[in-house]
């Protein structure tokens, strides 16, 4: 297969590396997505162009897989994140890469995934469910379930996407969270 590069604003970010950047909550819908380019000491944002091709050359569908060991857990049960292209667009854009991501992680959890949760886990998932209630009734508009709980909600907190990796020579990519 052909090799491809991510879109700049998609890849993952090391502390090393120029900006710009996104700054996204997955809580939050991705057009309150901006990227943030830091200007001397004062940052000036500059909204994404959420119609660039996610990869260059252009892809038709994505598979993404996730870092974190207890997401990827869960996985295994949801099945990858898969990004097609827009039946009106000729490839996959960022804002389909950032909207797929969203949709993924707000789909309310089944009963099979609250009963596989330890009892442990259970006063985390409440106070995650708690937090993005109050996040919901601030911006009206977020996906959400209404009270049921979500995917997002079994993250731990972790919800701002750090970016995308790539795996050479294959159409999956690892997002990052954190």
């Amino acid at each position: 297969s052909t090799p491809f590069e991510l879109h700049p604003e998609l890849r993952i970010k090391y502390p090393h590396e120029p900006q710009p950047r996104v700054h996204w909550d997955i809580l939050r819908p991705p057009y309150t997505t901006a990227v943030q380019y830091y200007l001397q000491a004062s940052p000036n944002v500059i909204p994404l162009d959420v119609y660039s091709s996610a990869a260059n050359p252009p892809l038709h569908r994505i598979k993404i897989t996730i870092d974190s060991p207890e997401v990827k857990f869960w996985m295994r049960q949801w099945g990858m994140i898969h990004v097609n292209r827009n039946v009106s667009e000729s490839y996959i854009t960022v804002g389909d890469v950032l909207q797929t991501i969203y949709e993924y992680f707000h789909t309310v959890l089944t009963q099979d995934d609250l009963a596989s949760i330890p009892f442990a886990w259970r006063r985390v998932l409440e106070k995650a469910r708690t937090k993005r209630l109050r996040s919901e009734q601030m911006e009206p508009g977020i996906l959400g379930g209404g009270g049921e709980f979500v995917r997002a909600d079994l993250l731990n907190g972790n919800t701002l996407f750090a970016g995308l990796r790539s795996n050479p020579g294959s159409h999956m990519w690892e997002l990052v969270l954190s």
